[in-house]
């Protein structure tokens, strides 16, 4: 439901003077869009911005407790598509198989030329308004050789999964969801955690548009990478934000933003087991 409010926001009149408005019945997302606005009465006061976090360290990890560690083990020779046939071939995920299992080197791709640090520069396949990085990702794993069932934390620093919790959370991850078939078909679910703080500290409100634009680079990365492994990716909105928070022991300054469950197409699945039967009759005939 749509939530109506009456509102007082900044406007200009003609000569650059500000004025205030009383606007009836706007919906509240776009009185917090017209709030933040910039213009030359409210630039960021940089130096003050700077003064205030220069004590700050810019290691952006989550720390908290794990019981594992695992590092991850990338592998190109199964990306196997240029940019522009995984761009013309991107498409969500619409009709899974059940779990399919799927190879630890895929999900360390996916993560780690998604949004890992890379080469001596630290530097990440994606761009941050003021280099904050304010996403965490969450996997929580279902069906993956060489790794156990449980929730994991994604250490860009370091590289690792780290194993949070241990078991097969799939049937309370799914009461989570709108949409909980997509879920129980999925080898693995990616959840994405913003801490606003990050990038709200430097850029104040305006920084709650600029930590959704950095989530919208992250997942087309997901994107590209899947349709480059033939796996399928699909994101999804449709979640209790106060039930994902918990199961995930979020601070109160992080939330869930947004999901992407990951699996293989029934009809590509099909389409295999189409070629294997022919594979096989031809050799019956051959005989």
């Amino acid at each position: 439901m749509t939530t109506l409010i009456r509102c007082l926001i900044h406007s200009h009149n003609k000569n650059g003077g500000i004025i205030l408005k009383n606007i009836d019945k706007i919906t509240l997302a776009h009185s917090f869009h017209l709030n933040t606005r910039l213009s030359k009465e409210r630039l960021i006061n940089w130096e003050s911005i700077e003064a205030k976090n220069e004590n700050i360290n810019n290691n952006y990890e989550t720390d908290f407790y794990f019981l594992r560690e695992y590092s991850l083990k990338t592998d190109d020779s199964i990306i196997n598509e240029n940019i522009i046939e995984a761009v013309e071939n991107r498409k969500s995920l619409d009709k899974p198989t059940v779990r399919p299992l799927q190879d630890f080197e895929l999900l360390s791709n996916l993560l780690f030329y998604s949004y890992g640090k890379r080469n001596k520069y630290q530097k990440r396949p994606v761009p941050s308004a003021g280099s904050k990085y304010p996403i965490d990702l969450y996997v929580y794993i279902f069906n993956v050789k060489d790794i156990e069932k449980g929730l994991y934390y994604y250490n860009t620093e370091k590289n690792t999964l780290q194993l949070v919790k241990v078991g097969d959370f799939r049937e309370s991850l799914m009461n989570a969801f709108t949409q909980p078939e997509l879920l129980q078909r999925s080898p693995f679910v990616v959840i994405s955690v913003a801490n606003f703080m990050r990038t709200c500290a430097k850029y104040g409100d305006r920084g709650y548009k600029l930590v959704y634009l950095d989530l919208g680079h992250i997942s087309q990365n997901f994107y590209l990478l899947s349709s480059s492994m033939k796996l399928g990716c699909r994101a999804i909105f449709g979640f209790f934000d106060e039930k994902l928070n918990h199961m995930l022991s979020l601070g109160e300054d992080q939330d869930v933003v947004l999901s992407h469950v990951f699996g293989e197409e029934a009809q590509f699945m099909e389409n295999i087991l189409n070629l294997k039967r022919s594979d096989v009759l031809q050799e019956d005939n051959n005989e």
